[in-house]
Protein backbone atom coordinates (compact mmCIF):
# COMPACT_ATOMS: atom_id res chain seq x y z
CA UNK A 1 0.00 0.00 0.00
CA UNK A 2 1.63 3.20 -1.34
CA UNK A 3 0.76 6.02 1.73
CA UNK A 4 0.52 9.56 0.10
CA UNK A 5 0.88 12.09 3.27
CA UNK A 6 1.54 15.38 1.88
CA UNK A 7 -1.66 17.06 3.49
CA UNK A 8 -2.02 20.17 5.54
CA UNK A 9 -4.82 22.03 7.02
CA UNK A 10 -5.22 24.93 8.69
CA UNK A 11 -8.30 26.40 10.23
CA UNK A 12 -7.99 29.82 12.22
CA UNK A 13 -5.36 29.24 14.57
CA UNK A 14 -4.64 25.56 14.07
CA UNK A 15 -2.91 23.56 11.67
CA UNK A 16 -3.73 20.01 11.12
CA UNK A 17 -1.04 17.39 9.28
CA UNK A 18 0.49 13.79 9.53
CA UNK A 19 3.22 13.34 11.86
CA UNK A 20 6.41 12.41 11.45
CA UNK A 21 9.44 11.54 13.46
CA UNK A 22 9.33 14.32 16.20
CA UNK A 23 5.84 14.67 15.71
CA UNK A 24 5.41 11.00 16.72
CA UNK A 25 7.03 11.34 19.48
CA UNK A 26 5.09 14.48 20.90
CA UNK A 27 2.44 12.19 20.67
CA UNK A 28 3.48 9.74 23.03
CA UNK A 29 4.08 12.50 25.18
CA UNK A 30 0.51 14.08 24.54
CA UNK A 31 -1.23 10.53 25.13
CA UNK A 32 0.64 9.79 28.03
CA UNK A 33 -0.69 13.07 29.39
CA UNK A 34 -4.31 12.04 28.58
CA UNK A 35 -4.65 8.33 29.05
CA UNK A 36 -2.05 7.56 31.69
CA UNK A 37 -2.01 10.90 33.95
CA UNK A 38 -5.97 12.33 33.03
CA UNK A 39 -8.16 9.16 32.53
CA UNK A 40 -5.35 6.82 34.24
CA UNK A 41 -6.53 4.25 31.57
CA UNK A 42 -3.10 2.61 31.34
CA UNK A 43 -0.10 2.86 33.91
CA UNK A 44 2.31 5.50 34.50
CA UNK A 45 5.95 4.86 32.63
CA UNK A 46 9.16 6.40 33.57
CA UNK A 47 9.69 7.49 29.87
CA UNK A 48 6.38 9.38 30.23
CA UNK A 49 4.94 8.31 26.90
CA UNK A 50 2.28 6.01 25.62
CA UNK A 51 2.97 4.06 22.79
CA UNK A 52 2.15 0.50 21.23
CA UNK A 53 2.26 -2.38 19.48
CA UNK A 54 0.07 -0.96 16.93
CA UNK A 55 1.63 2.85 16.14
CA UNK A 56 4.42 1.14 13.92
CA UNK A 57 1.37 0.14 11.62
CA UNK A 58 -0.23 3.12 11.91
CA UNK A 59 -0.93 7.01 10.71
CA UNK A 60 -0.86 9.25 12.66
CA UNK A 61 -2.61 12.71 12.75
CA UNK A 62 -2.20 15.99 14.68
CA UNK A 63 -3.55 19.40 15.60
CA UNK A 64 -1.40 22.34 16.38
CA UNK A 65 -1.70 25.37 17.75
CA UNK A 66 -0.16 28.11 15.84
CA UNK A 67 2.97 28.29 18.91
CA UNK A 68 3.14 24.97 17.72
CA UNK A 69 1.88 22.61 20.56
CA UNK A 70 0.30 19.63 20.10
CA UNK A 71 -3.48 20.10 20.78
CA UNK A 72 -5.56 17.14 19.10
CA UNK A 73 -4.56 13.44 18.29
CA UNK A 74 -5.60 10.47 16.42
CA UNK A 75 -4.53 7.59 14.69
CA UNK A 76 -5.30 5.32 12.00
CA UNK A 77 -4.11 1.48 12.28
CA UNK A 78 -3.59 -0.16 8.96
CA UNK A 79 -5.04 -3.24 7.68
CA UNK A 80 -2.00 -4.90 7.83
CA UNK A 81 -1.72 -5.33 12.15
CA UNK A 82 -4.39 -6.52 13.55
CA UNK A 83 -7.19 -3.95 14.99
CA UNK A 84 -7.85 -3.76 18.78
CA UNK A 85 -11.12 -4.80 17.64
CA UNK A 86 -9.60 -8.23 16.84
CA UNK A 87 -7.65 -8.21 20.63
CA UNK A 88 -8.27 -5.81 23.17
CA UNK A 89 -11.95 -5.00 22.30
CA UNK A 90 -12.93 -8.17 20.30
CA UNK A 91 -15.69 -9.17 22.79
CA UNK A 92 -17.51 -5.89 21.95
CA UNK A 93 -18.57 -7.39 18.68
CA UNK A 94 -21.61 -9.48 18.30
CA UNK A 95 -21.70 -11.37 14.92
CA UNK A 96 -19.48 -8.34 12.65
CA UNK A 97 -16.88 -9.37 10.91
CA UNK A 98 -14.23 -7.30 10.87
CA UNK A 99 -13.20 -6.25 7.13
CA UNK A 100 -10.04 -6.37 6.67
CA UNK A 101 -9.22 -5.34 2.98
CA UNK A 102 -7.06 -2.32 1.89
CA UNK A 103 -9.95 0.42 1.89
CA UNK A 104 -10.46 -0.30 5.87
CA UNK A 105 -8.60 1.35 8.91
CA UNK A 106 -9.32 1.57 12.44
CA UNK A 107 -9.53 5.15 14.25
CA UNK A 108 -8.43 4.95 17.46
CA UNK A 109 -6.45 6.96 20.33
CA UNK A 110 -8.28 10.23 19.59
CA UNK A 111 -7.46 13.02 22.17
CA UNK A 112 -7.46 17.07 22.83
CA UNK A 113 -5.90 19.11 24.60
CA UNK A 114 -7.76 18.74 28.20
CA UNK A 115 -7.52 22.61 28.79
CA UNK A 116 -9.71 23.30 25.25
CA UNK A 117 -12.05 20.77 25.76
CA UNK A 118 -13.76 23.50 27.95
CA UNK A 119 -13.75 26.19 25.20
CA UNK A 120 -15.04 27.27 22.16
CA UNK A 121 -11.54 26.06 20.21
CA UNK A 122 -12.80 22.42 21.36
CA UNK A 123 -14.94 21.85 17.97
CA UNK A 124 -12.45 23.54 15.80
CA UNK A 125 -9.95 21.06 16.81
CA UNK A 126 -12.05 18.18 16.46
CA UNK A 127 -13.33 19.09 13.26
CA UNK A 128 -10.09 19.89 11.92
CA UNK A 129 -8.68 16.39 12.93
CA UNK A 130 -11.56 14.64 11.57
CA UNK A 131 -11.41 16.86 8.10
CA UNK A 132 -7.70 15.95 8.13
CA UNK A 133 -8.44 11.78 8.50
CA UNK A 134 -10.86 12.48 6.32
CA UNK A 135 -8.91 13.95 3.30
CA UNK A 136 -5.97 11.34 3.76
CA UNK A 137 -8.92 8.50 3.49
CA UNK A 138 -9.99 9.62 -0.05
CA UNK A 139 -6.43 10.46 -0.94
CA UNK A 140 -5.52 6.66 -0.23
CA UNK A 141 -8.47 5.45 -1.39
CA UNK A 142 -9.89 4.67 2.25
CA UNK A 143 -13.80 4.09 2.20
CA UNK A 144 -14.01 2.49 5.63
CA UNK A 145 -13.37 3.51 9.70
CA UNK A 146 -13.76 1.26 12.47
CA UNK A 147 -13.69 2.28 15.94
CA UNK A 148 -14.08 1.42 19.75
CA UNK A 149 -15.80 4.53 21.21
CA UNK A 150 -17.89 5.85 24.00
CA UNK A 151 -21.82 5.81 23.45
CA UNK A 152 -21.91 9.01 24.46
CA UNK A 153 -19.11 9.92 21.40
CA UNK A 154 -20.86 8.08 19.23
CA UNK A 155 -24.17 9.89 19.31
CA UNK A 156 -22.61 12.94 18.75
CA UNK A 157 -20.39 11.72 15.76
CA UNK A 158 -24.40 10.48 14.53
CA UNK A 159 -25.51 14.07 14.24
CA UNK A 160 -22.83 14.40 11.49
CA UNK A 161 -22.26 11.33 10.23
CA UNK A 162 -24.17 8.21 9.65
CA UNK A 163 -21.62 6.12 12.45
CA UNK A 164 -23.55 2.90 12.59
CA UNK A 165 -23.05 0.92 16.18
CA UNK A 166 -21.93 -2.80 15.50
CA UNK A 167 -21.49 -4.29 19.08
CA UNK A 168 -22.45 -4.37 22.06
CA UNK A 169 -21.68 -1.87 25.37
CA UNK A 170 -19.33 -3.05 27.93
CA UNK A 171 -17.05 -1.01 30.60
CA UNK A 172 -13.00 -1.69 30.68
CA UNK A 173 -12.78 1.09 32.42
CA UNK A 174 -14.78 2.52 35.84
CA UNK A 175 -17.58 4.48 34.68
CA UNK A 176 -16.57 4.50 30.91
CA UNK A 177 -18.96 2.54 28.86
CA UNK A 178 -17.12 1.40 24.98
CA UNK A 179 -19.11 0.31 22.09
CA UNK A 180 -17.87 -0.75 18.38
CA UNK A 181 -18.95 1.15 15.24
CA UNK A 182 -18.72 1.59 11.73
CA UNK A 183 -18.51 4.51 9.37
CA UNK A 184 -19.11 4.38 5.59
CA UNK A 185 -17.55 7.22 4.31
CA UNK A 186 -19.25 6.60 1.05
CA UNK A 187 -22.09 6.99 3.11
CA UNK A 188 -21.06 9.89 5.22
CA UNK A 189 -20.17 11.86 1.66
CA UNK A 190 -24.05 11.56 1.14
CA UNK A 191 -25.82 11.95 4.91
CA UNK A 192 -23.57 15.13 4.82
CA UNK A 193 -24.35 16.67 1.51
CA UNK A 194 -28.52 15.92 2.41
CA UNK A 195 -28.24 17.66 5.84
CA UNK A 196 -25.32 19.98 6.19
CA UNK A 197 -24.38 21.11 3.04
CA UNK A 198 -22.12 23.69 4.17
CA UNK A 199 -20.41 21.08 6.35
CA UNK A 200 -19.85 19.04 3.16
CA UNK A 201 -18.15 21.91 1.02
CA UNK A 202 -15.56 22.46 4.19
CA UNK A 203 -14.66 18.78 4.21
CA UNK A 204 -13.64 19.47 0.88
CA UNK A 205 -12.02 22.30 0.68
Amino acid sequence: MKIKNNIILSEEDFTARILKFNGIEKAYRFRYKIFCEELQWLPLNTSEKEFDEYDQFSIHFGVFSKDGKLVGYGRFILPGSDFMLEKEFKDLLNNHIIRKQRDTVEVSRISIDKILRSTGSFNIITMLLYKLMYRWSIKNKIRYWYMAIEPNYLKLLQKFFPCKQIGDIKFYQPNTATTAALLDLKEAEVFLLRVNQKLYEWFLK
